[in-house]
């Protein structure tokens, strides 16, 4: 009967580690900056989840973040975390039974509206241009009179 109960724990444990993401699954050696920025939506309805907290450690290094009223959240890039490759664990609130995480350029499937009078299937938008990191160029003088 104990190595029934030890078996089924085993596998329960296992199981639940195993649907688990982990940082790796977000994070490369490839990837740039000092973040990463990630939605969170529900799963099957591509609802984002705001106010969500997840958490992740392995060994010694933890991190603990929350997801904004749009969903997004960062973790942070950095080797110590890509040798652990931690657990992600998201703390759903009641009535979520699952989650998808993403980068936060996904693109979007929303029809256009003529799209949608036509009932044509939604087609993926690119993400608008990335915000520029360079100073806005100053003004020409004003001319001589």
């Amino acid at each position: 009967m104990r190595r029934l109960f030890l078996t089924v724990l085993i596998l329960a444990v296992s199981s639940g580690c195993a649907l688990r993401p982990r940082y790796r699954d977000f994070v490369s050696e490839t990837t740039p900056g000092p973040e990463t920025k990630l939605v969170l939506f529900e799963k099957d309805s591509d609802r984002k989840l705001g106010g969500v907290k997840l958490e992740m450690s392995e060994w010694k290094n933890r991190v603990s973040v929350t997801t904004g009223p749009d969903g997004t959240f960062s973790l942070p890039v950095d080797k110590k975390y890509l040798d652990e490759n931690p657990v992600v664990v998201v703390l759903l609130p009641p009535g979520i039974s699952g989650y998808e995480i993403e980068p936060f350029n996904r693109p979007s499937v929303t029809p256009s509206p003529e799209d949608a009078a036509k009932g044509m299937p939604p087609t993926p938008e690119t993400p608008g241009p990335a915000p520029s990191t360079t100073p806005n160029p100053a003004p020409p003088p004003p001319p001589n009179t």
